[in-house]
């Protein structure tokens, strides 16, 4: 599959890359080639990389954070739409699902009866059989890390205008996460009305098994930030807060979400807010921002979408 059928700009791909790849120049794909981040789409140079669906978007596969993957144009080309076994750079590789996303994995020699074609199904437990049915309910107890996003939203509506539901589908879509449907959120909370014109919208992610999903949850938070601030300015909104956590998933994680219940109607500050764990966890941790209990304001926007969307 080549960027014929992406639509990703320059701006996005560079933000991916910083995403997977950090504030490096240059490096190397997960087949082996190397790339420079100034050669984006340059097939003149021998660095040349570009965005791939992990998960073959002819098969179905999202447009989201999760499923897409900077890599040289030639594993690209390479890789193209094939699925779930492929071979790049004279190297074999296989794409399994792990939980609710898609992830390429290099096959060794004792590894090739994976690439039968079949697809992988790590994450399905047959119950039937005691001894699985305990193992997996002893690793349900094994510690891991949950990231979610709460957003806060006061209206501007009359007879005439209610847009509680048009910013729910809103939010899903940008954060890449269809309700119960197996996406990259594990389930969303209907908006409900906290005080008069006020929503609240909750969002939880699934386990945190990557740095980079951290990163990823934060990016598209901005993204949030940068249309909320553009909705205001338009009046058709009238405060806003949105808030990225992330904490420790284990036996106290229902006891322990204070923070989320000190977040609330009271504080619309037209900004994202920020623990102290995605602040390390994210390019966050290299940037000077204003902390409060533990959490930290992190108002940033993505210049070029913002002044397209004054262009419209």
């Amino acid at each position: 599959m080549t960027n014929k059928k992406m639509q990703i700009n320059k701006e996005v791909a560079l933000r991916l890359w910083n995403a997977q790849f950090g504030r490096t120049d240059k490096t190397t794909d997960f087949a082996g080639r190397e790339i420079a981040k100034a050669a984006y789409n340059d097939r003149n140079s021998k660095f040349c990389w570009n965005v791939d669906h992990i998960y073959p978007q002819k098969l179905g596969g999202k447009t989201v954070d999760s499923n897409l993957i900077c890599c040289h144009m030639l594993t690209n080309d390479e890789k193209a739409d094939n699925y779930p076994a492929f071979t790049a750079n004279g190297k074999k590789f296989i794409i399994k699902k792990v939980q609710n996303h898609y992830e390429i994995v290099e096959l060794k020699d004792k590894d090739e009866d994976a690439g039968n074609g079949k697809e992988e199904t790590d994450d399905r437990v047959n119950f039937f059989d005691a001894a699985a049915g305990l193992e997996f309910f002893d690793k349900c107890g094994e510690p891991g890390w949950v990231g979610f996003v709460k957003i806060l939203v006061s209206l501007k509506y009359d007879n005439k205008q209610n847009i509680a539901g048009e910013l729910y589908a809103f939010f899903k879509k940008i954060l890449g996460c269809p309700a119960y449907t197996g996406g990259d959120l594990e389930f969303v909370d209907l908006p409900r009305i906290t005080y008069g014109n006020e929503f609240e919208y909750k969002l939880f992610d699934f386990k945190v098994e990557q740095q980079s999903f951290v990163q990823n949850m934060l990016d598209n938070c901005v993204l949030l930030n940068t249309y909320l601030q553009y909705f205001r300015n338009k009046n058709k909104i009238d405060n806003f807060k949105i808030y990225c956590g992330l904490r420790k998933y284990d036996n106290e994680f229902f006891a322990s979400r204070a923070e989320e219940r000190d977040f609330n109607v009271r504080f619309l500050n037209n900004a994202i807010t920020i623990n102290d764990l995605v602040k390390i966890n994210t390019d966050a941790k290299d940037k000077s921002l204003k902390e409060s209990n533990g959490c930290f304001e992190y108002d940033y926007i993505y210049t070029k979408l913002r002044d397209d969307l004054n262009k419209q």
